[in-house]
């Protein structure tokens, strides 16, 4: 229990640090066309960290401790329902991996349009990619629930 709140604690403060740096690099490099895409993911990163660090320091507190271990109890479950939650897991997992794929698209997608190396063909194409990146998604969600109900 304490290991997973400091790995919480760590891992909030990389985030925070992360955003940091990054909303610095923007700043300092305001000129640059990376600039604003450096501070969009900046002010994610720190918006992130700080809602991480939240979420600690709102459990950690004495007068949280009884709703906090009511949670827990409430995640001990029996075999019925154990696969309804693997298959929540799973979905939850594939939406995470998504989210953090359809950034990167996003991501690219700036760039390219930033530096003009697009035109419509290689839209059409981009938003195709976009399709089958949705596909990856409904089929990543079942691969990861059989991962998931042969691993537990």
């Amino acid at each position: 229990m304490k290991n997973e709140n400091k790995y919480t604690l760590c891992i909030a403060a990389v985030i925070l640090a992360l955003g940091l740096l990054l909303c610095t690099l923007a700043i300092q490099f305001h000129d640059s066309p990376l600039a604003s895409i450096s501070a969009i993911l900046g002010g994610v990163c720190a918006g992130l960290g700080i809602a991480r660090f939240y979420r600690y320091f709102y459990w950690s507190r004495p007068e949280h401790s009884q709703e906090y271990q009511e949670t827990v109890e409430a995640e001990t479950i029996d075999h019925d329902e154990r696969r309804e939650m693997l298959r929540g897991k799973a979905h939850r997992l594939t939406w995470k991996i998504m989210q953090y794929v359809y950034y990167a698209f996003a991501l690219l997608m700036l760039l390219l349009l930033n530096f003009e190396w697009i035109d419509l063909e290689e839209a059409i194409r981009l938003l195709l990619l976009l399709l089958v990146l949705w596909l990856l998604q409904g089929s990543l969600n079942h691969v990861l629930f059989y991962w998931l109900n042969r691993k537990n």
